[in-house]
């Protein structure tokens, strides 16, 4: 059973937010489609939401080997115009969001605080709440990850 997942990427400072549709993949771990998706107007939940729905949509099962798979041809990266994996992995705060069982009643978004590896912070998404809610709590578990370093210490 593959369940369906989304890539969200969304910027420090300024630009556009990467919305990285999946392929679920038998032999490995799941990859991200060749098509990011960049959204201007990110901070609009509702805007947020209908991307996240759009990228989950677009999830589908194709096979590939990922031994010959580039850290440069990462579709986000790619999608971002960073010019180096290193300034888009600063640049970026990646959110995982993933269906938790086959019937998709609820998806599991997740993070990390930047620089932790102990702790994950996670957000339950009901499929069938509006876009404002959807997104606002996409957009709240970024601001506590991104704040988490303020009270870490």
């Amino acid at each position: 059973m593959i369940l369906r997942e989304v890539h969200i990427y969304l910027p420090h400072e300024h630009g556009a937010a990467i919305v990285a549709p999946m392929y679920g993949n038998m032999e490995s771990l799941n990859y991200e489609q060749e098509d990011a998706i960049a959204i201007s107007d990110w901070s609009d939940p509702r805007v947020l939401a209908a991307a996240f729905r759009v990228g989950i949509e677009r999830f589908t099962r194709k096979d590939r080997k990922l031994e010959d798979f580039k850290r440069n041809d990462w579709p986000a990266f790619r999608a971002s115009g960073c010019r180096s994996v290193q300034q888009f992995e600063n640049a970026y705060h990646p959110i995982f969001a993933k269906a938790l069982n086959e019937a998709e009643l609820y998806y599991e978004a997740r993070t990390r605080p930047e620089g932790e590896h102990e702790i994950e912070l996670r957000v339950l998404l009901n499929r069938y709440a509006s876009d404002e809610e959807i997104g606002r709590k996409i957009l709240r578990l970024f601001q506590v990850a991104s704040m988490w370093n303020l009270y870490a210490g």
